[in-house]
């Protein structure tokens, strides 16, 4: 059973929910600016700071927490490719990163639909690159929520394409990797989704992807040669479109030998976690449990 914070805001989320947006028509200013101001509400501890920086041209924004033991997480957000930036999980990071001692980076890569791939991977390559000027890549792990879940996919498939250092390990929450979404839960959770838009197929392809190559293994992970991968710790809800693809991504590590590690959430929303719910918290302490285990 869910917490009652849980519930009622899985009903606020459903009373709301739009299932076939019409981006066309979309105020992309006013919704990022609404998706920022919920953002920032959420509590952060108060022992951490929070600083502007840039990494290779690329804007970051750094947490740092008390008692840091040198190491970093590299975030990037979600937002469905459209929204969000480097404050819009303050809250998940600040508490993630005191857990395990790890000040965190996030970064704001070019959105659509004024830019489309490969825009936003070679944004977070950029900054990535940036960051291992001051860190060793095995004291690096990456963390991406939603579409930052994805890029965190793609970055991995690009740093390989590019023979570039590998992080030590990362955390994916309810990311795609499946450009073509065919995953079985695409139909069978559309009556249970409540914050992914069920035309997300049609949207993606038509801003972000764009008639690229569904074969390129940093547009599509599922089609990527993974030998080389860091340990992934793949973290998902049990009702969201988007919940096979975890389940997939993960499978393939497994049979390739890769460490990885699968949580699926009952009765649980879409990243639930960048809301002040008591399931958060848990969600964090599983986070950095698996970062402290590989990191």
């Amino acid at each position: 059973m869910v917490s009652k914070q849980a519930q009622e805001m899985k009903e606020f989320l459903r009373s709301v929910f739009v299932a076939d947006p019409d981006w066309r028509t979309t105020d992309w200013a006013e919704i990022r600016k609404e998706a920022d101001a919920a953002a920032v509400r959420q509590p952060i501890p108060g022992e951490v700071t929070i600083s502007e920086d840039f990494l290779n041209g690329i804007h970051v924004e750094r947490i740092r927490v008390p008692e840091h033991n040198g190491k970093v997480i590299f975030h990037i957000h979600g937002g469905g490719m459209t929204i969000g930036n480097s404050r819009s999980a303050r809250f998940m990071l600040a508490h993630t990163g005191t857990l395990c001692k790890r000040d965190t980076v996030s970064v704001d890569y070019r959105l659509c639909p004024e830019y489309s791939q490969p825009a936003a991977v070679e944004d977070c390559a950029a900054a990535y690159q940036g960051l291992l000027q001051e860190y060793a890549p095995q004291d690096i792990a990456l963390l991406g929520e939603s579409a930052g879940g994805m890029l965190v996919l793609a970055l991995l498939a690009y740093l390989k394409q590019h023979e570039l250092p590998m992080p030590s390990c990362a955390c994916v929450i309810s990311g795609s990797a499946d450009p073509l979404y065919e995953s079985p839960s695409m139909i069978e959770n559309q009556s249970t989704e409540v914050v992914v838009c069920l035309n997300l197929r049609n949207a993606m392809n038509e801003y972000y992807f764009c008639g690229g190559d569904p074969d390129d293994p940093i547009l599509n992970p599922l089609s990527a040669d993974i030998s080389g991968w860091p340990p992934i710790y793949f973290h998902a809800c049990n009702d969201e479109i988007l919940r096979d693809e975890s389940i997939r991504m993960h499978e393939k590590l497994k049979a390739a030998g890769i460490p990885t590690k699968l949580t699926i959430k009952e009765d649980l929303f879409h990243c639930y976690m960048l809301y002040d719910l008591p399931e958060s918290y848990e969600a964090f302490q599983e986070i950095a449990d698996f970062f402290q285990e590989y990191n």
